[in-house]
C-alpha cells in the first residue's frame, strides 16, 4: 500500500466519521456546511498531494457549494434547507465526476444520467484499489501481510492479558478516590452492552460510508480514464422521430397554447368588465388555476427538450421550420406563465402571503428566466446547452430563497396588507417558525403602537413564539442555525420581557396549544384558517 493510497483512506475515514460526529442526533444546521466544507479540502488535498491542480469550472462550482451549503445553518424554513443541500450535494456529484477537467460546464442531461452511474460503479469498484500493493511491491507483499497479522494478534494478547491486572488496580483506585470512582462509573455506564450496540452500528455506516467515499474520491482525483469533453450541440441519442410527427405534436400545442392565450388576454388581461360579465370577480378567477398554469409550462419546457433531442431535422430548411415553432410554443409558453403571476399576484394582494403562494411567486420568475435562455438559445442554434442553463436556473432560484429569507418575507407581506386595513392572522406568523422572529421583532420595535393597526398582532406573534422557545428540542452547536441563534438572543434580552407581559400566553391542555390573550381576547398559537 503506497502513500497515496494512505492518504485516500484516512481522508475517506474522516469524512464518514465526521457524518458521525457532526450528524448523530442533531438537527441539520451548521453541520451540513462544516460536512461539505471538509470533503472540498480534503479533495483539494488529494488532487494537490497528486500534483495535479483542478479546473477553473471546478473552483466556480465549489464556490457554489459552499453558498447552498450555508443555507441550512443561514434559514430554517424547510424548502430553502431542501434547495441548499440538494444543490450542495449535486455539486459535489459534478466535482467528483469533473473535478480535473471542468466538463460539467459543456454536459447535457444525458451526461447527467451517465455520471449517476460513473459515480454508482466507482463507489463501489475503486475502493478494492487502495488495499492492492502499489508497483514494485508485489514480491514483498505475502511477508508483510503476515507479519501485519502477527502483530495484530500480539496486541490482542497483551490487551487480554492486561485486562484483569486494570480491574484489580482501578477497583483500589476507585475505592481509594471518590472522585476518580465517580469517572469510572460513567465510563463504565457508556459502556453497557446496548451502548456497545450503538457503537457497533455506528462504527459499522461510518466505514460504509468511508468505502463509498473512498470510491468517490479516487474517481476525482485519478480517473480511470480521460473523458472527453461533450460537445453540447450533438445529441448523444440517435434521433427517430419523425420530421413530420414532431412538427404535429408542436402544432397541436401551439393551437391548444394559442387558443388558451386569447382567452387570457380577453378575460384576464382585459380588466374586471370582462370577468364580471361572466360571472366572476378578479380574486375568484385568480384563485383558479396559478398552480397548474405553472405545471404547464414545465411540462412544456420538457417537451420542447425531448422533441429537440429526439426529432429528425436533416436539412436547414427542417431545422428553420423546427425553431420557429419551437420559438413560438416558448414565447405562447412565457404568456402562459405571466397569466400564472398575475393569477398569483392577485390572489396573494386578496388573502396574504403562504409559504407555497411565496415559493411559487419567487419561482415564476426564474422559470420566466430559464424560458427566455431556452429561447434564445434556440434562436442562436445553442440548444444544446439546455442543460447548465436548467442547473443555473436551480442554483439562482435556491440562493433566492436563502437571500430573501421566505418566512420573513410573508411576515413583511402580511404585515403590510394589515397597516393597509386587511386582516392580519396571527396563528399563521407563529406557524412559520424562527426565521420569521428577527423580522417579526424589527417590525414590532419600530410600530407605533397607537396608530399601527398591527402593533398588538405583531406583538402577540412574538409571545406565542416566546412561550414555545421551552418546547424546542435541545442540540449542540453542530445543529445550530442562525435564525434560531438570533431569536434566542431576543427572547433572552431582559428589555424585551414587557412584550411576554402585555400579551401572556397560556398552555391548554385540553387542545394542546398555546393561546396569547390580546386585550380582552384569547387567540391560538400556531392555528391557521388557510395553509395553502
Amino acid at each position: 500500500m503506497s502513500r497515496s493510497h494512505i492518504r485516500f483512506i484516512l481522508i475517506a475515514l474522516a469524512i464518514g466519521w465526521a457524518v458521525d460526529l457532526l450528524f448523530f442526533k442533531q438537527p441539520l444546521g451548521l453541520n451540513f456546511l462544516l460536512w461539505s466544507a471538509l470533503i472540498l479540502a480534503g479533495g483539494i488535498f488529494l488532487i494537490v498531494s497528486e500534483k495535479k491542480k483542478p479546473g477553473w469550472q471546478t473552483w466556480l462550482l465549489m464556490v457554489v457549494v459552499l453558498a447552498a451549503a450555508a443555507l441550512p445553518f443561514l434559514r430554517m424554513d424547510i424548502v430553502t434547507r431542501f434547495a441548499g443541500m440538494m444543490l450542495a450535494l449535486a455539486g459535489l456529484l459534478f466535482i467528483a465526476d469533473t473535478a480535473l477537467n471542468g466538463h460539467w460546464l459543456y454536459q447535457r442531461i444525458s451526461d447527467w444520467v451517465l455520471m449517476i452511474f460513473r459515480l454508482i460503479a466507482a463507489a463501489f469498484a475503486r475502493p478494492r484499489e487502495l488495499f492492492k500493493p502499489a508497483a514494485g511491491e508485489e514480491a514483498s507483499s505475502p511477508p508483510r501481510a503476515k507479519s501485519v497479522f502477527k502483530v495484530i494478534g500480539r496486541v490482542l494478547l497483551g490487551l487480554l492479558l492486561a485486562l484483569p491486572v486494570v480491574v484489580v488496580l482501578g477497583s483500589l483506585l476507585s475505592s481509594a478516590d471518590p472522585i476518580f470512582s465517580d469517572q469510572v462509573a460513567r465510563l463504565l455506564e457508556n459502556l453497557r452492552l446496548e451502548k456497545l450496540v450503538e457503537y457497533a452500528m455506528r462504527l459499522c455506516y461510518v466505514l460504509v460510508i468511508a468505502y463509498f467515499v473512498s470510491g468517490l474520491l479516487l474517481h476525482a482525483v485519478l480517473p480511470a480514464k480521460e473523458t472527453p469533453r461533450p460537445d453540447p450541440q450533438t445529441s448523444r441519442f440517435k434521433p427517430f422521430l419523425g420530421f413530420l410527427e414532431t412538427n404535429i405534436i408542436l402544432g397541436a400545442v401551439l393551437v391548444l397554447f394559442a387558443a388558451f392565450v386569447a382567452v387570457q388576454f380577453r378575460y384576464l388581461f382585459g380588466g374586471e368588465a370582462h370577468l364580471q360579465a361572466m360571472g366572476y370577480t378578479y380574486s375568484e378567477y385568480a384563485v383558479k388555476g396559478f398552480e397548474e398554469l405553472v405545471m404547464v409550462a414545465v411540462l412544456s419546457l420538457g417537451l420542447y427538450h425531448v422533441l429537440a433531442t429526439l426529432g429528425k431535422r436533416r436539412t436547414p430548411a427542417r431545422e428553420r421550420s423546427y425553431t420557429i415553432l419551437s420559438v413560438v410554443l416558448l414565447a405562447l409558453v412565457m404568456i402562459i406563465l405571466g397569466s400564472s403571476w398575475m393569477r398569483l399576484r392577485m390572489y396573494e394582494n386578496a388573502y396574504g402571503f403562504t409559504l407555497l403562494r411565496t415559493y411559487t411567486h419567487f419561482f415564476i420568475p426564474w422559470l420566466g428566466a430559464l424560458l427566455l435562455t431556452v429561447l434564445v438559445l434556440e434562436i442562436i442554434k445553442r440548444r444544446g446547452h439546455f442543460a447548465l442553463a436548467l442547473f443555473t436556473m436551480a442554483i439562482g432560484f435556491g440562493l433566492t430563497l436563502g437571500l430573501v429569507n421566505v418566512q420573513g418575507y410573508i411576515v413583511r407581506q402580511n404585515v403590510a396588507r394589515a397597516e393597509a386595513g386587511k386582516n392580519l392572522d396571527v396563528g399563521y406568523l407563529t406557524q412559520l417558525y424562527w426565521d420569521a422572529v428577527p423580522v417579526l421583532h424589527d417590525l414590532f420595535i419600530n410600530m407605533n403602537a397607537k396608530t399601527s393597526p398591527a402593533y398588538d398582532n405583531v406583538g402577540a406573534s412574538l409571545a406565542c413564539y416566546a412561550a414555545s422557545m421551552k418546547d424546542t428540542p435541545d442540540h449542540d452547536w453542530r445543529g445550530a442555525s442562525l435564525s434560531e441563534i438570533q431569536a434566542h438572543r431576543i427572547f433572552s434580552d431582559p428589555g424585551n420581557k414587557k412584550i411576554w407581559n402585555w400579551y401572556p400566553v397560556t398552555w391548554i391542555a385540553e387542545s394542546h396549544q398555546y393561546v396569547v390573550k390580546i386585550g380582552n381576547e384569547l387567540v391560538p398559537c400556531g392555528i391557521s384558517g388557510y395553509i395553502d
